[in-house]
């Protein structure tokens, strides 16, 4: 059938010359050398194209993934940054806060010891005038004691005078009376 054909188509393109160019089993025609190998070769790149276009949008979907995992990973690190920036601004304010404290602690042990330094003088001013009302005391009651010896002599001899008033407190009411009066001229 084929060579029939050929056969054929050969006769009629020999009686009509034109027809020798649209000969499609001959090789050497002009439809078969420039428009059929064209063709070929269009459906080929066309392929080819749509295989190229399927590829890059494989390529362009796998890019656009991993941009996603890209920007889920950056938008984390922000968020550590801004946790890494809020301990950074907490600990500022912790520190200025232990700063105020410590300085705050400073100012209450110098007051304090401000204070115990007065109170310490204090302490040995009332010592030392405590000392000074015992010896006078002592002194009072050694005369006490001689006046009482004196006043038992004199009771005993009955030469006891009436404008003679002796006082006979004790030792602890004199103390006390002491102590109210230095407590109330301070």
């Amino acid at each position: 059938m084929y060579s029939q054909r050929q056969y054929y188509f050969s006769r009629l393109a020999r009686s009509h010359p034109i027809l020798k160019f649209i000969n499609v089993y001959d090789r050497q025609s002009f439809i078969r050398e420039y428009i059929l190998d064209n063709i070929f070769i269009c459906v080929f790149a066309y392929i080819f194209f749509y295989v190229t276009l399927w590829y890059a949008n494989r390529v362009m979907k796998r890019i656009e993934k991993s941009n996603q995992e890209m920007l889920t990973t950056v938008e984390e690190n922000r968020n550590k940054l801004a946790d890494v920036v809020a301990l950074k601004n907490k600990r500022q304010e912790y520190e200025e806060v232990v700063m105020k404290a410590k300085g705050a602690q400073r100012i209450t042990a110098r007051h304090l010891e401000n204070e115990i330094k007065k109170i310490n003088y204090e302490l040995m001013m009332t010592t030392d005038k405590l000392e000074a009302l015992e010896r006078i005391i002592q002194k009072r009651t050694t005369g006490e004691k001689s006046r009482n010896k004196v006043l038992e002599l004199s009771q005993q001899e009955g030469e006891c005078t009436e404008g003679s008033n002796f006082v006979t407190d004790s030792l602890e009411n004199v103390k006390v009376s002491v102590i109210i009066i230095i407590h109330f001229s301070n």
